[in-house]
Formats: C-alpha cells, sequence, structure tokens
C-alpha cells in the first residue's frame, strides 16, 4: 500500500505473493519490492508497468534497497544471500552470507552496502561495483592475498574463479 502523508490518499498495488520489503528510487520514479517467495518486482510510476528481475536464489526477500545513483538494487534473503542487481547491464551479482540477511543498506555516497544477518553480524563492502568491487574489497580484506577456490565459491557464487590480488 502506497500512503500519500501530505493527502492521505493511499492506493494499492498487488503483486500476488506476500512483500516483506519496498523501497523507492532516490527519483521517486520507481518502488522496488521483494516477495516471500524471492521474486524482486519493480514498480514503474509513469509507465504502470511492473517488471519482475531475474537472478534471484528463490528464497524469501527480506530487505532491499536502491543504490543512491539508481544504477544498482541490492536484496537480502533468507537463503544468507545477498544479490546485486545492476539495472544498467542486467547483470547479478550473488554474495554469501553466514545466514539469513534480513537488512541491507547503502551508504549515501553509493560505495559502501551494509548488510545485516540472523548470526549477528554486519558486513560492510566498500568500493561497490558489480563483482570487480567485491573481489578488489575482499582483496583487501585478506591482506593482499588471492582468494582460494574454496572462498571464491563461498562469496562469489556466479562468476568462474579468478586470481584476486594483482
Amino acid at each position: 500500500m502506497l500512503y500519500e502523508v501530505g493527502t492521505g490518499q493511499t492506493t494499492r498495488l498487488q503483486v500476488g505473493n506476500a512483500v516483506r520489503s519496498v523501497a523507492f528510487s532516490a527519483n521517486a520514479k520507481v518502488l522496488a519490492e521483494g516477495t516471500s517467495d524471492g521474486r524482486v518486482m519493480l514498480y514503474h510510476f509513469i509507465t504502470g508497468q511492473t517488471t519482475t528481475l531475474s537472478g534471484s536464489s528463490g528464497a524469501g526477500v527480506n530487505s532491499i534497497a536502491f543504490q543512491p545513483g539508481g544504477k544498482i538494487i541490492a536484496t537480502g534473503d533468507d537463503s544468507g544471500r545477498i544479490v546485486l542487481y545492476n539495472l544498467g547491464t542486467g547483470q547479478t551479482t550473488k554474495l554469501n552470507e553466514s545466514s539469513a540477511v534480513h537488512s541491507v543498506a547503502f551508504s549515501p555516497d553509493g560505495k559502501i552496502l551494509a548488510s545485516g544477518n540472523d548470526n549477528g553480524q554486519v558486513l560492510a563492502i566498500n568500493s561497490l561495483v558489480g563483482t570487480s568491487g567485491v573481489v578488489s574489497t575482499l582483496c583487501r580484506e585478506l591482506g593482499g592475498q588471492n582468494m582460494t577456490h574454496s572462498q571464491w565459491k563461498q562469496y562469489i557464487i556466479d562468476q568462474p574463479y579468478r586470481a584476486t590480488c594483482r
């Protein structure tokens, strides 16, 4: 349901399954919705059209956030995954957390994504620019050492292994 604070007018959008999380784009032209069945949907206010993004893990989406520039959407879900959707390229990047992700939020400049999980941990990913930003952050966190194949599979799910630190 949308509630216009100034007028008190309400509008209902029907998406099917239970909506667990919502977020507006910075320009308020798009509303992103995360559902209990793992769908991520975008409602475009100008056209009235709904788009379903592909690449979700299929687990219930607990949290959703737009990067301030509006090009990336991040979701956190019950499976412990953070999924980054690049709206410009259509690319998705999936990251594993240690347990269900209940919150995701971008810093005001869009360079840091923070997430909170069931284990009481907060993960901050710096210099977020798709997989390359995540990889460079993990490289710094590992003290300049390349990730092992096992670490790569744990954190970077949908990309082939490559040396992470140059």
